[in-house]
């Protein structure tokens, strides 16, 4: 412990030039006495010589001049000296101040440091720690194969490895759930100024304005949306659940077939792929199990060779490598920043042009 009594540099310092600064108020005050008199002794020097002609000054006279002049000299080098001695002093307490401001603000930086250590950081492991188990319990729910909400090419950074993937992975629905609730709690941990409707991944990834009709769409700060993991995936779990219980669309694969690495080799052969936009709502089949893969008219889709030459010849697409599928894509720019991303929602196979089986995964038999 600190002893209070004890002074510190600076203390010190401060004490000693108020020492100094008094001692130089005492001798300006003597050099002002001190001019006073030697002006007087020269006074009655000039009134004794102008009224004694040829007479030799008293010595008194002489004396009292002298001893003022002597002493006056004496004063203005004793200020010299106590003026190099203040500035002398004021030098060493600027770095003194200093050496103190360092201390103290290292001090605050330590004292931060440790405080971090041992209350942010623990609690932000068991944050994680629950969130880890959260994910896990996500994985372990929801098949990695999950197609649930389409997306477009104009929806990832252009360096994005699924740039051309026409769903949202099972990874990039989980953060952007994550970001979100993040988000709710400490928005100031995000930047989202005027663009924040291209930057923020939940905005590109469905309408906000149609799903969350009380969700604050302008300002520099909005709000973070609420009960995202089901705006996100429940509740489009559950829009699809019942649309194949009412025969609107057919039943996404088991996740057992998908889960298997033979059959998901089969079910998906690797073959190159095609982007188009489509023109008309289209369905092909997709792998050896009959399934048939929806494509909503007015959106980009990455298919195969195959099915991109049947679509194109039919009418009911353009590539997008074309001048005439670029304007198109253009042309339907707005209209994909705010539509429903869910083909189950409103897309079933009969609304579309079924284009069959063009990769050959079923036979002649099986394809219609």
């Amino acid at each position: 412990m600190k002893n209070p009594f004890k002074k510190t540099p600076v203390g010190r310092l401060k004490e000693q030039i108020g020492k100094f600064e008094v001692g130089l108020e005492q001798l300006k005050r003597r050099e002002i006495l001190v001019a006073d008199l030697l002006e007087k002794g020269r006074e009655k020097r000039r009134a004794f010589i102008r009224d004694n002609p040829g007479i030799e000054v008293p010595a008194e006279i002489r004396h009292a001049i002298s001893v003022a002049e002597d002493d006056a000299q004496s004063t203005k080098e004793e200020i010299g000296e106590y003026e190099i001695q203040l500035a002398d002093l004021a030098a060493a307490l600027i770095r003194e101040q200093d050496n103190a401001t360092k201390e103290t603000a290292a001090k605050a930086d330590e004292e931060m440091a440790t405080a971090i250590d041992q209350q942010v950081g623990p609690e932000l492991k068991k944050a994680m720690a629950a969130l880890r188990t959260a994910v896990e319990a996500f994985y372990a729910i929801v098949p990695e194969e999950l197609q649930l909400v389409e997306s477009r090419t104009w929806s990832r950074a252009p360096d994005n490895a699924r740039k051309h993937a026409d769903h949202f992975s099972r990874d990039e629905l989980l953060s952007a759930v994550v970001a979100e609730m993040i988000y709710e709690i400490a928005p100031s941990l995000f930047d989202r100024g005027k663009t924040y409707d291209t930057d923020l991944a939940i905005r590109r990834m469905f309408d906000l304005a149609a799903e969350v009709p009380t969700m604050r769409l302008d300002g520099a700060a909005p709000a973070a949306v609420p009960n995202t993991h089901r705006t996100l995936i429940s509740d489009r779990l559950r829009a699809r659940a019942a649309a194949v219980l009412s025969g609107q669309i057919e039943p996404p694969l088991a996740t057992g077939a998908r889960s298997d690495p033979t059959r998901a080799a089969q079910t998906e052969p690797s073959r190159s792929q095609t982007e188009i936009y489509a023109t008309r709502d289209i369905a092909y089949v997709e792998g050896i199990s009959g399934r048939r893969r929806l494509c909503g008219r007015r959106w980009v889709h990455q298919v195969p060779d195959l099915v991109a030459d049947v679509a194109v010849g039919a009418g009911f697409a353009l590539r997008t490598d074309t001048e005439e599928g670029r304007a198109a894509f253009d042309r339907e720019k707005e209209y994909r920043r705010t539509s429903m991303t869910v083909p189950s929602a409103g897309l079933s196979l009969e609304d579309c042009e079924d284009l069959g089986d063009p990769c050959g995964f079923l036979g002649s038999d099986k394809a219609a």
